[in-house]
């Protein structure tokens, strides 16, 4: 092109290069179309990323609560393994008072 325009050439084939912009322009049109299943599933895939993820940080974070539990009751804290005995094993004090509702 730069030679044709250095040597001011009338453009010979100036429909071929508008027919190689439209068959350039159909072959990407058509694969947006026909490729429709997989940009839903990219878009499926990215989701499930996300659901992953969450879960990830939701069970990290799980897991720091119970290794600091963990660490209270092997230092044998008596206000952690109080509150593990009342938990498990739903038991009260004496003078306590239990309340259940149904």
């Amino acid at each position: 092109m730069d030679l044709v325009k250095k040597l001011k050439l009338p453009k010979l084939f100036p429909k071929i290069e508008r027919f190689y912009v439209n068959v350039t322009l159909i072959a990407v049109a058509l694969t947006i179309l026909w490729g429709g299943k997989n940009l839903t599933g990219l878009i499926g895939n990215l989701w499930r990323i996300r659901v992953v993820d969450y879960e990830i940080n939701r069970l990290e974070t799980r897991k720091r609560l119970v290794s600091e539990e963990l660490s209270h009751l092997k230092g044998n804290d008596p206000v952690a393994w109080d509150r593990v005995y009342r938990q498990e094993l739903h038991a009260i004090k004496p003078g306590e008072l239990e309340y259940r509702f149904k």
